[in-house]
């Protein structure tokens, strides 16, 4: 895999630790939201699990596959590293479940924006047609992902014989990786140019020569397709974002614990949307985009790997520590944790109003304890 054997040795222990944090803290908060006890969350818990359910599968596929990003003069690379190294592995079934975010974040987004706003019409997230729709939008997004990652990287004996150089350079790259010719099936190669980037350019007004001939315009299209639709995923986000805030303060009628409720959720769905951006879109769009330009970064090809793995440990990290309903199981009343780890029943704290009652006589009578009735604010 790395050139350097200490590199490889941390990089491996990296990623069993981060699928192991993966799967520890997305389980436990499977097991949270389905609690009765959290029952106050209303139809959007089933929009939670469904975004958990997606981070495990994600980093269950990421541990299998490890797919580590490169570049060599105007080409993609990328291949697999794991149990699973095949072509269909790295080029279509992780694309796939990695570009399964995107709708995901958009409907919880949108789902926040509808209760803030229209809260009447939360209703309309039963509707079987509107979970149709969520559900074909979710489906389309990733099979684009995968086709256009399957359509550019695959079977093109072109762009192998462009990047043959980097599969037998022996060390004479700067290259982290190692490299076999016999290996070259199992990467995906996205060739941009064949001649260089705006080779060609002075040739313009040369009626026999065609601009930007040495440009692949199928593979351009493809990672701007793409790109395109990550995009609009993050473009709705922040309009949506920006529309949650708006209303969160106009609504100034709302319960303490009404208001808090939707302010911890907002808070946990917006860096659960920027960590990913942060930590996995942008460096591998930039692993993308610099072979376009010619441009290389070799150290993408050590970073890109861990922090793509450790996304979904940390959507578990921030809901269990911004949700004030997830963060009591853990740091709550004494024995919450263990009960919660045996299935006990959780215990639940009452709220009591004290109510003085006079009779007749002009006497106070006993006080009564009477336990608080609560509903769904989301």
């Amino acid at each position: 895999m790395y050139t350097n054997p200490n590199l490889n040795y941390i990089l491996e222990i990296i990623r069993f630790v981060a699928f192991g944090l993966c799967i520890i803290l997305n389980s436990m908060l499977l097991k949270m939201i389905t609690m009765h006890r959290h029952n106050d969350l209303g139809m959007y818990r089933f929009l939670l699990l469904a975004f958990v359910s997606a981070d495990i599968l994600y980093g269950f596929i990421h541990f299998l596959v490890v797919p580590v990003p490169e570049s060599y003069k105007n080409a993609f690379v990328m291949g697999g590293h794991g149990t699973w190294s095949s072509r269909n592995g790295i080029g279509f079934i992780w694309p796939l479940v990695f570009s399964l975010a995107f709708p995901m974040l958009s409907f919880n987004f949108a789902y926040r924006l509808v209760a803030v706003k229209f809260p009447f019409r939360l209703e309309l997230f039963k509707d079987t047609r509107v979970i149709a729709g969520l559900f074909a939008i979710a489906t389309g997004n990733c099979l684009a992902w995968s086709i256009m990652s399957r359509s550019t990287g695959f079977d093109d004996a072109e762009s192998q014989r462009y990047v043959h150089g980097f599969f037998t350079s022996n060390g004479s790259l700067h290259t982290y990786m190692r490299h076999d010719i016999t290996d070259i099936d199992d990467y995906i190669v996205v060739l941009f140019w064949d001649r260089g980037f705006l080779n060609g350019f002075h040739l313009l007004f040369r009626w026999d020569y065609g601009f930007l001939d040495g440009i692949h315009w199928a593979n351009c299209i493809g990672a701007a397709t793409m790109g395109m639709l990550g995009s609009v995923a993050y473009t709705f986000m922040a309009y949506a974002a920006v529309n949650i805030l708006y209303y969160m303060e106009k609504n100034s009628q709302w319960s303490e614990r009404h208001h808090k409720q939707h302010v911890q959720l907002f808070r946990a769905l917006v860096l659960q949307a920027m960590t990913p951006f942060v930590t996995s879109y942008i460096p591998l769009g930039l692993c993308g985009l610099l072979p376009f330009f010619g441009a290389d970064f070799p150290l993408f090809s050590v970073l890109v790997p861990p922090l793509c793995a450790f996304h979904p440990v940390l959507d578990g990290v921030i809901m269990l520590t911004t949700v004030s309903q997830f963060r009591q199981v853990l740091i709550g009343s004494q024995n919450t944790l263990i009960d919660w780890l045996r299935c006990r029943p959780q215990r639940r704290n009452s709220r009591v109003i004290m109510i003085e009652l006079e009779d007749p006589t002009g006497r106070t009578t006993d006080v009564i304890g009477m336990r608080k009735m609560t509903v769904s604010p989301t």
